[in-house]
């Protein structure tokens, strides 16, 4: 498993700081270990998703302010509506506060799906 850097996990922190403060409504925002991928994404839920469509425009807009060599990206960034079972299970393990927290979850298993690792800034039912 490659290890998540000091740059993911502060480009993390931003991006949903400024997705806060562009208004963008979120209940999950985490780097989550992808184990068949080898690699991390970073986890996005919001009110605004919707299953097979396109990047909402806002959360597009907060992205398109990033500088080019941040961690957070169009190919690591995975969008989830609220409801999504990778969501919900999250929240089953693990409630946040709506501001923006930093915990470590490794290991953890949650209906039998094997959690490797997750950097978790944000996991809450009510988004917001």
């Amino acid at each position: 498993m490659a290890d998540l850097s000091d740059k993911q996990i502060a480009d993390g922190k931003r991006f949903i700081q400024a997705l806060d403060e562009a208004g963008v409504v979120s209940s999950a925002a985490l780097w989550f270990w992808s184990a068949p991928a080898k690699t991390w994404h970073y986890v996005l839920a919001s009110p605004l998703v919707e299953p097979n469509q396109d990047m909402p425009v806002k959360i597009a807009a907060v992205l398109a302010l990033m500088p080019p060599d941040f961690a957070v990206n169009r190919d690591n960034l995975k969008l989830y509506p609220p409801q999504a079972e990778l969501v919900r299970n999250l929240q089953g393990l693990m409630q946040t506060g709506p501001g923006v927290s930093a915990i470590r979850m490794t290991g953890n298993v949650i209906n039998g799906v094997r959690i490797e690792d997750a950097y978790v800034y944000r996991l809450n039912r009510r988004a917001g």
